[in-house]
């Protein structure tokens, strides 16, 4: 990513064996761009969607969002290897 000229990098000055990671301009300005087209495919996709499935969607996702930051936080628990295989989630 710093070659593509994406982010910087910068040696800690606290900790010398560390490096500080930021966002260039590109890199801010690649994120806005790709942050925007998804949001505009997910708009498109809900489209036909009522209020209250577009709602109980978000509530769900956050429910999910929720449990994976628990297991992250739980020592000893990893989640399992994604090998593309046996997915319970399938394409449409």
């Amino acid at each position: 990513m710093e070659r593509l000229g994406l982010i910087g990098l910068a040696p800690d000055p606290d900790d010398g064996r560390a490096w500080l990671v930021h966002l260039t301009e590109e890199g801010r300005a690649r994120f806005t761009r790709v942050r925007g087209g998804l949001r505009a495919r997910y708009a498109q996709r809900l489209e036909g969607w009522d209020r209250a499935e577009v709602a109980e969607l978000a509530r769900l996702l956050h429910r999910l969002n929720a449990g994976h930051e628990t297991e992250s936080a739980t020592p000893g628990l990893e989640s399992p290897p994604e090998s593309g295989r046996g997915s319970a989630v399938s394409e449409r």
